[in-house]
């Protein structure tokens, strides 16, 4: 295991599905959006083509910086479309958590001998950032799973096409 995957809880996830690969991207494509104006549909955000997939689940106007996201692509072996990737944090939970831990360290270690109270809230403030992206960013959390079921139900076909966009393939050839 990396030490990135170890402090970030980064996972890789595989989802296999006997539709050809425009099919898939496009049911992915159809259910995945940006716009916080279908928010009374149950829908993934993001975006999807062939060579990119980009994707986050929840609403606009809950704002949770540790939700996990998917990135990944596409391909085709042996008669099988396959999206694979990674399931992460956003960078910038990532660069807060790292920042913090690094203050944290620095104040601990060259920090008066007087006062630990700082050096040790800023510890705390720390490592709860990092606790709460071990608890959100695993495979047996609650948001990573409901993300993945709703990946593979899309790709594989299973799930509701919810398509309310003419085109959901545009701009991704």
């Amino acid at each position: 295991m990396s030490l990135v995957r170890y402090l970030y809880g980064d996972f890789q996830v595989v989802f296999r599905t006997p539709l050809a690969i425009s099919a898939a991207v496009g049911r992915l494509a159809a259910n995945s959006d940006q716009s916080i104006f279908h928010a009374d549909k149950p829908q993934l955000r993001g975006y999807t083509t062939v060579n990119e997939v980009i994707l986050w689940e929840g609403g606009d106007f809950i704002f949770n910086p540790f939700r996990p996201y998917f990135h990944g692509s596409f391909a085709h072996d042996q008669g099988v479309t396959i999206l694979s990737g990674t399931i992460r944090a956003d960078w910038m939970v990532k660069l807060w958590c790292t920042t913090v831990a690094a203050i944290s360290v620095a104040a601990l270690a060259f920090g008066s001998s007087d006062g630990f109270a700082r050096p040790l809230g800023a510890f705390a403030i720390g490592a709860a950032g990092f606790l709460l992206l071990h608890l959100t960013i695993r495979p047996a959390s609650k948001s990573a799973r409901s993300l993945t079921s709703k990946i593979e139900a899309t790709v594989s076909g299973t799930g509701a096409n919810n398509s309310f966009k003419p085109n959901p393939l545009r701009g991704s050839a």
